[in-house]
């Protein structure tokens, strides 16, 4: 369930980024599937940030009693989410509309700054603490792969974050703006599209992997009844497990 929730999520903002592709410009209805998308998107990666966290406390921290803290923190910071940027937009939509000089509109672009910073933090600490604790175990290929492939992922998914940060928080701080197409190519395609495409590749890979063992277990199990009859039959005093 959580892969497919993870699926759906980050599939609802590559819809959002195929609008904007296809040269349509954001009149209220995309504003409001832009802000709808990017919750489930940043849903999506704070469950990452999660996952990477309960693998670092499960598996090298022997913390278990902080993990339903962290649960309930993850699931509470989530709701409020939801419920703060909802309300948000219904207050946005309720007024004039306006972007630039509106107070509603700065802050949700500030929410989307912290939001990003947040994350990006998050996949830092949880990463490259992962990445140390897989290297200090053994030096095997599988685990100096895996470490490399943690590493990877902090960096880009890190880099990716900050740099949405960086983009959304320019205008805010410096009272200047970028290039429209710079700012679309910069703050939305690669620091979303490459994090949502890397996390699409993985989801899909995790499903094909628990498939084949699943195939697997199933076909230790899924022996012909008749075939395991004669077998016996003919070897009288083979034993059954």
């Amino acid at each position: 369930h959580t892969i497919e929730g993870k699926k759906t999520s980050i599939s609802g903002r590559v819809a959002w980024l195929s609008l904007f592709i296809h040269g349509q410009s954001e009149d209220i209805a995309t504003f409001v599937v832009n802000r709808l998308s990017f919750l489930f998107f940043v849903s999506a990666f704070t469950v990452v940030v999660f996952y990477w966290a309960e693998t670092y406390h499960k598996n090298y921290n022997n913390s278990h009693n902080f993990l339903p803290k962290l649960a309930l923190f993850f699931s509470v910071f989530n709701i409020s989410l939801w419920l703060f940027q909802i309300a948000l937009l219904g207050m946005w939509i309720g007024s004039s509309r306006k972007r630039e000089g509106n107070l509603l509109y700065d802050i949700n672009i500030l929410t989307d700054v912290v939001l990003s910073a947040m994350i990006a933090i998050g996949f830092m600490f949880y990463g490259f603490r992962l990445m140390f604790k897989k290297f200090s175990y053994d030096y095997t290929d599988d685990r100096v792969y895996d470490a490399i492939k943690m590493t990877v992922l902090t960096l880009v998914f890190s880099l990716c974050f900050l740099m949405r940060v960086y983009m959304f928080s320019y205008r805010p701080v410096t009272n200047k703006y970028f290039n429209i197409y710079v700012f679309y190519i910069f703050g939305y395609y690669l620091t979303e599209g490459i994090p949502t495409l890397i996390q699409l590749y993985i989801v899909h890979s995790t499903r094909v992997k628990e498939e084949r063992i699943t195939q697997i277990i199933e076909d230790l199990y899924s022996d012909d009844p008749q075939q395991e009859t004669k077998h016996l039959l003919h070897n009288p005093h083979t034993s059954v497990h």
